[in-house]
């Protein structure tokens, strides 16, 4: 018989794990009284556990480098980053500073509320156990990136026409009104057509990025449509958008440094690695400035470079990742709601979610939907989404059980080993990516189609023709030997 035994190093990290959540817990519903010195304990630990996530992806994946690290990192930076740079030094912030809109004390209770969210996706994460894929062996890589092309050539040609009509629309529509070209479609057609094209767009990025890992070998094919993707993202740049069109470029560049490691060039991978970082520094900068300007029409190039210098540059740093960090704000509103009455939900808004799979299903629109309903609770005339936190603490209160399903699940779909080349997993990763690395910030219902659709039942499509055209492959080779 068997015996299984956890290594010590995961022995040591459960202990952490548990020791930073009963510190929270305990500090957490002890309440605070509003002091400097209880924020910084606030921020320590959330960082604290932000790090520990860190170590764990690291255990379990033996890289940094990994597209968990960026869902995780997502996560950190929408929920209590604020707290954080203001314990450093780097607050105060204009327009965007929770510290203006609230107290102190509801800020280190959500800091801290964040801060258990963490530690219970970090436990789930530690569940994943994360394995070197087993069917390797007999896997076809040709094959699969011969199904992977054709799928990727399909969505294209789909969607080549709409991803058209989507551009023109929104360029011509933001020479007036900026970013609200990109949500505004009631000057363009009827909502459901609208609805319809923004389906095809997704499909065409996804089928370019499809198309992009198919043709590495092809450097002429490989570097057109790593310039679609670009093309595509400077143009929601110009128009003001700035979490999509980011999380474009770093998926481009991530790619091309994992095949540039498959193919066995290290060098030329650590080369990449550098660059990467350099243009992950240059967004973060202009993050500031292209939200100050967004909605005066499409942004040139020459008042992105004004804006930057008459604020400076360390003051645009700040500015970017203030403005991400205000995404803390749902949850202090709802957690006020809580204390002063608000029925808690208990698990209700997430069976709504997955009703919500269903198009035009009236209970799911009606209980899913909490970016719609706290703006109009808070009477807000531009929604103020959500979080994974927020929607947790709605749900259960003080303790977020569903961040451990988060964490394994969703560590199920970004982790693997660093030497385990296998490229279903990647693909899956990569969808989720491009679908759902705002997911931290945005309640379930807000991106549970494209998990079940594209994370889900895509990669299983694909999969099923690559095993028909595997099969296809060994009995063709099978009559040639007879």
């Amino acid at each position: 018989m068997r015996k299984y035994s956890i290594p010590l190093k995961d022995i040591l990290l459960y202990a952490i794990t548990l020791a930073l959540s009963v510190a929270a817990y305990l500090i957490y519903l002890n309440g605070n009284d509003a002091q400097y010195s209880e924020l910084v304990v606030a921020a320590v630990l959330y960082t604290a556990a932000y790090v520990l996530g860190l170590i764990v992806i690291k255990r379990k994946t033996d890289t940094f480098n990994s597209l968990m690290t960026f869902f995780w990192t997502s996560f950190f930076l929408f929920h209590g980053s604020q707290a954080v740079m203001r314990v450093v030094g780097l607050g105060e912030f204009s327009g965007y500073d929770i510290f203006y809109f609230h107290q102190m004390e509801d800020i280190i209770q959500a800091t801290l509320y964040s801060t258990i969210c963490e530690l219970f996706f970090v436990f789930g994460m530690m569940l994943n156990p994360v394995k070197r894929s087993e069917t390797n062996a007999g896997f076809n890589t040709d094959h699969y990136l011969f199904v992977l092309k054709n799928v990727g050539k399909a969505f294209v040609i789909a969607a080549t026409i709409p991803f058209a009509v989507y551009l023109v629309l929104i360029l011509r529509a933001g020479v007036t009104v900026g970013y609200g070209a990109i949500n505004d479609y009631s000057n363009y057609a009827s909502s459901t057509i609208i609805k319809i094209i923004v389906i095809l767009v997704d499909f065409f990025v996804i089928g370019s990025f499809f198309m992009m890992i198919a043709c590495y070998k092809n450097k002429w094919a490989y570097r057109a449509f790593i310039g679609v993707i670009l093309v595509y993202s400077i143009v929601l740049l110009s128009l003001g958008e700035r979490t999509e069109p980011s999380s474009l470029i770093l998926l481009v560049l991530w790619i091309d440094n994992y095949l540039c490691t498959m193919s066995g060039n290290t060098a030329e991978a650590r080369r990449k690695r550098i660059i990467a970082g350099v243009l992950l520094a240059i967004l973060i900068i202009v993050f500031p400035s292209i939200m100050a300007l967004r909605h005066k029409g499409i942004i040139s190039f020459s008042a992105l470079i004004g804006d930057i210098r008459e604020n400076g540059m360390f003051e645009s740093l700040k500015g970017s990742i203030a403005g991400i960090g205000f995404s803390e704000m749902p949850l202090i509103e709802v957690r006020t709601m809580v204390a002063s009455g608000e029925p808690l939900r208990y698990g209700t808004t997430y069976l709504a979610a997955l009703t919500n799979t269903v198009p035009f299903l009236g209970f799911a629109k009606e209980y899913a939907n909490l970016s719609t309903w706290l703006m109009e609770r808070l009477h807000m005339a531009y929604g103020p989404g959500f979080s994974m936190a927020a929607e947790a603490y709605l749900n259960f209160k003080d303790f977020p059980f569903p961040l451990i399903l988060y964490g394994f699940l969703i560590s199920r779909a970004l982790m693997w080993k660093k030497d385990d080349i296998d490229l279903r997993r990647m693909i899956r990763g990569i969808i989720f990516i491009i679908t759902c690395l705002t997911l931290p910030r945005r309640e379930l219902s807000g991106r549970i189609r494209d998990i079940v659709y594209l994370v889900i039942l895509l990669p299983i499509v694909i999969d099923t023709f690559y095993r028909k055209k595997n099969k296809a492959g060994n009995q063709l080779y099978e009559d040639y030997k007879s």
